[in-house]
């Protein structure tokens, strides 16, 4: 049979009528949502260049909407917002219901990608409010599911389950039976994520009768690996295997390499339940292989850290360490990203701020350019216009001074709490890494003691005193690196108003700047809880801390 995006193209290419070529271009690139991000974009550029050249002003909206669709999905956030922005300015001049209901559809879904999930909320429900009005059923689904999808990711799993079965119901009414398998996949996510694994997978049993009926292979794929994480869950592991390797299949016919290593690391996870290793090693070697590829970080941390477990049972602690620092460097890389990701994003909505600004203020110029020329015809004086322009022109400099004043110090500030939780990321992470080397270095001596030859026992000593190293002065040396870059006067300003702190004393100093507990800083410094708090006794002392009623912590920040 022909295909839906064939028998597109087939109407396109022998459409009369310019409004009708039009409307099979956007069915057409809307059939790409979620297939094709370069293909969507193409075919909603064509229609909206046919519509602009027919004068199809609504067609030329909804066609700049679905263009902003594509760039959301390529992470384009910015070029998004820019065909959004020209989507609701145009409509200023239509006033179409419609088309305020999909801009605010589409404003919202930038707002989740983007994290403000609060503002794409409040997008979703004027949306909403207006697909009601309308008693549009196939909007107000669409809307439902995103709803959903915000409960979800606020771990809200009652709401999302609640909005969810809403859009079903809506998908039941209308008969959308190729769409509502969505639907239940999101319900049995809800389900599974509640602990409710029997109503999960009966929810994902009927997604995958409809997905098998209409071919939809993707989604398919998603079901079974589903399906495979809600067994493992419960420690069924042969269902885990067995629809783990379904979906292992799927996603190789469809090149899906992101889901295939997440299928590896899963059934290498399940394996290594079952304590079949040499499975579990061969999975998590694939894993990493393929990750390591693409660059996948998150399933390249997965996989190593699965093939240190697995050299540590074999007692194999060389490879065992090797696995676990690859691991730990993976993890900080994965830190640095998603900070940087965050950083990006703040960046994104800041300059989308400013663009919402620059089109205010381009709006109150057209204003007050009107009302200018309406005084100039009243008064009829040249002298009383150029002195009331230069009044508008001084206040509106003076006013934008300010507000650039503003945004300046804000910056800075969050600039400065970026830096802090960065900083305090990478003292966890020490920790962590102090705590497992530990751990490891204690392992080593138990296998020296029980060693029978001596160069065996003097090479196991020789690598327990490097990890002793490595946990000690260089954690400390390199704490103390990172915090000078984002603190760089701190210690400067401590020691000019306390020059009797010792060096030890001083470093105290900088954990409690970071509202480090006594047992974190115990664990990053090597010492008992005990010694440290003695440690902040004496401080008190030496910063002249009297009153009981002084926190220390509160005294240091304002240093």
């Amino acid at each position: 049979p022909i295909s839906i995006s064939d028998s597109l193209l087939l109407k396109i290419a022998t459409a009369q009528d310019k409004q009708k070529k039009v409307a099979y271009l956007i069915d057409l690139s809307e059939y790409y949502i979620n297939k094709d991000n370069q293909k969507g974009i193409l075919y909603a550029t064509e229609a909206k260049q046919v519509a602009k050249e027919y004068h199809l002003d609504k067609e030329e909206i909804f066609s700049c909407l679905l263009i902003s669709r594509f760039h959301i999905d390529k992470g384009e956030f910015l070029e998004a917002d820019n065909q959004i922005q020209w989507a609701i300015q145009r409509n200023k001049e239509l006033q179409d219901s419609l088309i305020y209901a999909q801009s605010y559809y589409s404003q919202a879904l930038l707002f989740i990608h983007l994290g403000e999930f609060n503002k794409a909320a409040d997008l979703c429900y004027q949306a909403l409010r207006i697909y009601d009005n309308r008693k549009d059923l196939p909007g107000q689904a669409k809307i439902l599911n995103l709803i959903a999808a915000i409960h979800s990711t606020q771990m809200e799993f009652d709401k999302a389950l609640e909005y969810s079965l809403r859009s079903l119901d809506i998908k039941l009414k209308l008969s959308d039976t190729i769409n509502i398998a969505g639907d239940l996949s999101n319900i049995a996510s809800s389900h599974m994520s509640q602990g409710n694994y029997q109503q999960a997978e009966d929810y994902l049993h009927q997604a995958i009768e409809l997905n098998k009926k209409y071919n939809q292979k993707n989604w398919l794929a998603v079901n079974y690996h589903n399906l495979a994480s809600c067994f493992r869950r419960q420690k069924k592991y042969k269902e885990t295997e067995n629809y783990a390797l379904k979906a292992l299949a799927l996603c190789k016919e469809l090149n899906n390499k992101q889901n295939e290593i997440s299928l590896y690391n899963l059934l290498a996870n399940n394996y290594y339940e079952k304590m079949e290793f040499d499975k579990a090693q061969a999975n998590y070697q694939l894993a990493l292989d393929m990750a390591s590829e693409i660059e996948y970080l998150s399933e390249i941390s997965s996989a190593y850290h699965g093939l240190y477990k697995i050299a540590e049972i074999h007692k194999d602690y060389k490879t065992a360490l090797e696995h676990f620092t690859a691991y730990q460097v993976i993890n900080e890389n994965l830190a640095k990203k998603e900070n940087m990701n965050s950083l990006a994003s703040l960046e994104i909505q800041y300059a989308m701020e400013q663009k919402q600004n620059e089109l205010e203020f381009e709006k109150q110029r057209n204003i007050s350019k009107a009302q200018e020329k309406n005084l100039y015809m009243v008064i009829l004086s040249i002298s009383l216009f150029a002195t009331l322009i230069l009044i508008i022109l001084l206040l509106l400099h003076y006013r934008n001074k300010i507000r650039y004043s503003k945004i300046k110090q804000q910056k800075l500030k969050d600039e400065l709490a970026f830096k802090d939780k960065e900083l305090t990321a990478n003292v966890m992470s020490l920790m962590k890494r102090n705590e497992m080397l530990s751990d490891i270095n204690n392992k080593l001596i138990e296998v020296e003691e029980t060693a029978v030859k001596d160069e065996t026992k003097s090479a196991i000593k020789k690598i327990a005193i490097d990890i002793e190293n490595s946990t000690k002065e260089k954690i400390l040396d390199e704490f103390e690196m990172r915090f000078k870059q984002v603190h760089s006067d701190f210690y400067e300003k401590l020691i000019q108003q306390f020059p009797k702190l010792s060096p030890n004393e001083q470093r105290l100093c900088a954990f409690l700047r970071l509202n480090l507990s006594t047992k974190e800083v115990a664990d990053i410094t090597g010492r008992n809880a005990r010694s440290i708090e003695m440690a902040r006794f004496r401080l008190r002392k030496k910063l002249g801390i009297s009153s009981q009623d002084i926190n220390l912590i509160s005294f240091i920040s304002k240093i």
